[in-house]
């Protein structure tokens, strides 16, 4: 799974644990969604430990669930720092505003 990207316009919905689909919408701007992956279900499986097949079906699970895990800590971090920029671009047109002649 690629990051999730802001898009403008569009709605970012989680459908399966590590995707994500676009649906436009109203709004002026875009939600961007970061999707915790789910853990293997093979981790607990009695089945997995009993088989070489299993074990390395497992093994190829856990690394994908290491990669996702990767990208969703990485979208958090860029989703953190896009939410910090936009709150310092709110208060930069906050104090301009202030600065700004009253009318009367």
């Amino acid at each position: 799974m690629k990051q999730a990207r802001i898009v403008r316009d569009a709605c970012l919905i989680p459908v399966l644990a590590g995707s994500v689909v676009l649906f436009p919408t109203l709004a002026s701007t875009a939600i961007m969604t970061c999707s915790d992956p789910l853990k293997p279900i093979c981790v607990d499986m009695e089945s997995t430990y009993e088989s070489e097949i299993h074990t390395n079906r497992c093994k190829t699970d856990m690394g994908n669930y290491m990669k996702k895990v990767e990208e969703y800590v990485s979208c958090i971090k860029e989703s953190s720092q896009e939410n910090i920029d936009k709150a310092r671009e709110i208060e930069k047109e906050f104090k301009k505003r202030l600065r700004q002649p009253k009318e009367r």
